[in-house]
C-alpha cells in the first residue's frame, strides 16, 4: 500500500485584512490508490471535526499525495502501490 497525505485547506481573514490559505488539517492514509486515499482522508476528516459532511468545514481540499516515509534510519523513502 502507498502513504499519501491529503490536506483540508481553510480561506481566513488575517489581522492585516489579507486573506490567507491555511491547512485546517492534515491527514494521513495508507491505501491502494489514488482514489480510495480520498475517500478515506475524506471520511477520517468528518470522524476526527465530528462534522456529517467535510466540504461543510474547509474551503479546499487537496488530493492525497504520495509522500516519503522515514525508514528506521529516519531517512525517507517513497512507498510504492501494491
Amino acid at each position: 500500500m502507498a502513504h499519501y497525505i491529503a490536506r483540508f485547506m481553510k480561506d481566513v481573514l488575517g489581522e492585516n485584512g489579507h486573506e490567507a490559505e491555511i491547512c485546517q488539517r492534515s491527514i494521513e492514509i495508507e491505501a491502494s490508490c489514488l482514489t480510495h486515499a480520498t475517500e478515506l482522508a475524506k471520511a477520517k476528516f468528518c470522524k476526527t471535526e465530528k462534522v456529517g459532511d467535510w466540504c461543510s468545514m474547509p474551503t479546499a481540499f487537496t488530493s492525497p499525495m504520495p509522500n516519503s516515509r522515514p525508514n528506521a534510519n529516519g531517512i525517507g523513502a517513497r512507498s510504492s502501490a501494491a
